[in-house]
């Protein structure tokens, strides 16, 4: 290996509310403890994922607690650390996770003072320009949210009491998904799945149209000027606004989530970045949604945890080979790739 690779690796156990997630998988332990990499992982932190510590140390890792793990010299993680993580973090260590700084700007300062490098997933580009890192969770959260919209459609969950689906005697429920990227996709076609009628708005008229053509007969691109005239009508409304490394501008207004139906529903996949509807506000898994103007909203950050296993596998798989360059290469190797180094969002002062 190199003379600046980072040969320990720490996981620690994700703190956030609800959030399930681990920064490695065993098999990927099992990669880096062959190449003599050390790997700390802290006791459970796999376990709700599917992932128990038996079977990491099986991998050859070393189960430990919160304070070995975060003295490793790559630390992996799966969300924002708190202030309490910061505090553990030091010069020559590399922090690798998702950060979301201007979701989080409470983190710039305390990431900058602690003298650790960090490394942030969703920045991270591939040679099309292409986020590899955020794809598959931005896949899951898409998914998710056409399925909790309906959940919270149900009567009993406090919404207005429709399927999107059509029964006998009734009309689809409408559903809008502002953005047709990889999460405005997903989303679109879980409600068109459950026999939804879906309108897809995005300043992209031409790609918001082709994405409608191949998602079915029911789905349509309407421009985002028509915006304000479909929502009286929506039952369902998800927020995919993604702009990389900058907040999600609030493309949906208060005086337009009011014009919604009593007991409709706002997903707002955007929330990472600060969301993007003007009434949005962060929730927890512990309590997801509130009501603004009689609409729910459900405004969880971590919304992949829902499938805790599997976003971790997909996560994992698209994380392995960059963190593979920082065990033998270190930073020095990642940043001679154009795209990891835009990844790198706090470093130490030369």
């Amino acid at each position: 290996m190199a003379e600046n690779a980072l040969t320990s690796v720490g996981v620690p156990r994700e703190t956030k509310i609800g959030e399930h997630r681990v920064g490695l998988t065993p098999q990927v332990t099992a990669d880096l403890t062959a190449l003599g990499v050390e790997v700390r992982v802290e006791r459970d932190a796999g376990a709700a994922a599917g992932f128990p510590d038996a079977v990491y140390a099986g991998a050859g890792a070393r189960i430990v607690d919160v304070e070995e793990a975060f003295g490793a010299r790559l630390v992996m993680k799966v969300k924002e650390p708190n202030p309490e993580e910061v505090a553990r973090l030091g010069p020559e260590q590399t922090l690798f996770t998702f950060v979301h700084l201007p979701g989080n700007p409470h983190l710039q300062a305390p990431l900058e003072a602690s003298g650790a490098t960090v490394l942030a997933y969703e920045l991270l580009e591939d040679e099309l320009g292409r986020n590899p890192i955020l794809a598959p969770m931005s896949f899951i959260a898409g998914r998710l949210a056409s399925q909790v919209g309906a959940h919270y459609l149900e009567g009993t969950s406090g919404g207005r009491g429709v399927l999107l689906g059509a029964v006998p005697g009734t009309e689809p429920a409408l559903a809008v998904v502002v953005g047709a990227g990889v999460v405005g996709r997903q989303a679109a076609e879980v409600a068109h799945g459950m026999g939804g009628r879906v309108l897809i708005v995005d300043n992209r008229e031409d790609h918001a149209r082709q994405v409608a053509s191949e998602i079915g007969p029911l789905a349509e691109a309407v421009a985002p000027n028509r915006l304000a005239s479909v929502l009286p009508d929506a039952s369902l409304i998800v927020g995919a606004v993604h702009r990389a490394g900058e907040a999600a501008p609030h493309v949906v207004s208060e005086a337009m989530i009011e014009t919604m139906p009593t007991g409709s529903v706002a997903v707002d996949v955007a929330i990472d970045e600060g969301g993007c509807f003007e009434t949005s506000r962060p929730t927890s898994h512990d309590e997801p949604t509130y009501v603004t103007h009689d609409v729910i909203h459900y405004c969880v950050p971590n919304m992949p945890s829902m499938a805790a296993h599997d976003a971790t596998v997909a996560l994992v798989a698209a994380t392995r080979l960059h963190i593979m360059t920082l065990v033998r290469g270190g930073i020095e190797e990642f940043r001679i790739d154009e795209g990891r180094a835009k990844a790198i969002v706090i470093e130490p002062a030369a």
